[in-house]
């Protein structure tokens, strides 16, 4: 099997699929809007990092990285 025959395959997603991606979606940008309305001035990279980390997994989310 060549890999644009893979690529093809992940691409085609059921209605299930599109269903978790647009949940998992809107639970991200939820704890994102959420820990920018608590950012204050002063705060660190560290302390805005940990807030997010905390706001996604309030939220069932795997926090994974933070660019």
């Amino acid at each position: 099997m060549g890999s644009s025959c893979l690529e093809r395959l992940r691409a085609i997603k059921t209605a299930a699929e599109i269903e978790l991606v647009r949940q998992a979606s809107a639970r991200v940008v939820s704890a994102m809007q959420a820990t920018f309305k608590a950012c204050e001035p002063g705060m660190s990279k560290h302390d805005v990092v940990d807030r997010l980390r905390k706001e996604e997994q309030a939220r069932d989310l795997t926090f994974e990285y933070c660019l």
